[in-house]
């Protein structure tokens, strides 16, 4: 979730800071849906203003509070004996006005930070892809012993996603466990939601990734195994790119749309040496998908198909000593050979005595038999 805020700084005696925000939403048309205004302000607050300013396709829901909007929460006093009052309007057909006022007693909001208002709105069809609902026009008026202080809030957006228009894309790969010089098979899998009202994303057919890969490692570019999401017509490449990254295209000629919903679209293969430290990561950017129909979801929105991280965990057998990915007579004789000299190499102290001698040439024997 996405948190923007205004921040507004007023001199008096102190600096007087204030801050109302927000977090992003996702709606679906034909229902209602709570949003709280957050506030932060290091001084008290004895009154308080603001406009909400709905996109099209997004209008406030009257309920049956005092207010007729909205609710209050514990930050606003409002005890039987002294509170503050909150009244709300709607001053034309798309903003509806918040004022927090003192009322009995003339207790104020102290300071602190959270939650002061919750509203509900309704979500219709007309509501777009993407659109915003500001709070604007905030002020507030603030006390420091006999100084009274007003200070002008900057306009604060809130991100409306309509998820009539935006279906969930998440691309996956589980933590790999790998062994040092041995290629493991690394499953991608794809989860194509449904979008709205239950209907199915059944005309996705392309989709683009990259994987960057420790230092050390690499992947075999080909060397893929297809899942039966994919259709005969879909092709998996998979292009060297600088560095330790790799591009990951899954395309079809006859447009042929990826099976299911969910589940592994293809594996492939990478290989680790023993430069790959023990505990690393893969990371996946730059997600495009595409459907038949042209459209085409890309990654720079963060909520839709976001980067992400795979741990990677690389094992190295103590018995192979030349990496080579199996024991045999050649690690024999390469501990045979440390037997003999005058320094210890640590990887060959195969029970960690300090020493290279015959009990770690017997272990190293124990080992290449085991095989």
């Amino acid at each position: 979730m996405l948190l923007l805020g205004g921040l507004s700084t007023a001199q008096a005696a102190e600096d007087v800071t204030m801050t109302l925000s927000t977090e992003t939403q996702r709606f679906t048309p034909g229902k209602d849906y709570e949003i709280n205004v957050d506030v932060t302000n290091n001084l008290t607050v004895k009154a308080l203003q603001g406009d909400i300013v709905f996109p099209k396709g997004l209008t406030a829901v009257k309920s049956d509070v005092e207010n007729g909007y909205f609710e209050v929460s514990s930050r606003i006093p409002h005890s039987a004996n002294s509170s503050m009052d909150v009244k709300a309007a709607m001053i034309n057909d798309s903003t509806l006005r918040f004022l927090v006022l003192p009322a009995r007693g003339r207790e104020f909001m102290p300071a602190g930070e959270g939650t002061i208002l919750t509203f509900k709105v309704h979500a219709s069809d007309a509501l777009a892809t993407k659109s915003t609902i500001l709070l604007d026009n905030a002020r507030a008026t603030t006390t420091t012993g006999d100084d009274n202080i007003s200070n002008k809030l900057d306009e604060v957006t809130l991100l409306v996603k309509n998820t009539k228009f935006v279906p969930e894309l998440i691309l996956s790969i589980n933590d790999i466990d790998v062994n040092v010089n041995k290629p493991v098979a690394v499953p991608v899998l794809l989860t194509n939601e449904p979008a709205y009202y239950g209907e199915d994303i059944d005309s996705l057919t392309a989709l683009q990734f990259d994987v960057q890969v420790p230092e050390g490692a690499s992947i075999n570019t080909d060397d893929i195994v297809y899942g039966n999401r994919l259709q005969q017509s879909h092709i998996v490449a998979v292009t060297k790119m600088e560095g330790n990254t790799y591009r990951f295209m899954v395309s079809s000629s006859s447009l042929g749309k990826i099976r299911g919903n969910k589940g592994e679209l293809f594996a492939f293969y990478m290989t680790t040496t023993n430069t790959v430290p023990e505990e690393s990561v893969l990371k996946v950017t730059n997600q495009v998908f595409s459907t038949v129909h042209g459209q085409r979801y890309v990654s720079d929105n963060a909520d839709l198909a976001p980067d992400f991280d795979v741990k990677v965990t690389n094992h190295r057998n103590i018995y192979d000593l030349n990496n080579d990915g199996v024991v045999n007579a050649m690690d024999v004789q390469i501990i045979h050979n440390a037997y003999h000299d005058t320094t210890v190499d640590s990887t060959k102290d195969l029970n960690n005595d300090g020493v290279i001698n015959a009990k770690d040439v017997q272990i190293e024997h124990n080992a290449y038999h085991a095989q």
